[in-house]
């Protein structure tokens, strides 16, 4: 026995949906910057590490986060705060784990 739904497309309904199919369309049709993706990629980041360390009691505020995010490579790790120095090696944690991404032969092992 096979089940044969009975259902009306009303206009409002096909209108709904000729407007999911047009966005569908569009955002396959767009294509992002490589360094805009990363610049995406790399606020998010900020932002997740932020929230872990406020979760520990850090003040940094977002401001602060991207100022430090900046200067990542610089070594200037004595001259910072225990929150600072923890922000930082969540950057640090999320740049090593986007190493191993494309690497499918990467093993973590203790340390």
């Amino acid at each position: 026995m096979t089940f044969n739904p009975t259902y009306t497309i009303t206009p409002r309904m096909a209108r709904q949906l000729a407007g999911i199919d047009h966005t569908a369309g569009f955002l396959n049709a767009v294509r992002l910057k490589p360094d805009w993706i990363a610049e995406l990629r790399r606020q998010v980041q900020v932002k997740d590490a932020l929230a872990s360390v406020q979760l520990e009691g850090s003040s940094l505020t977002l401001k602060q986060a991207f100022d430090l995010a900046k200067d990542l490579q610089g070594d200037n790790n004595g001259d910072l705060r225990e929150s600072e120095r923890e922000f930082l090696n969540y950057l640090r944690t999320f740049d090593a784990i986007e190493g191993f991404h494309n690497n499918r032969g990467a093993c973590l092992t203790k340390g």
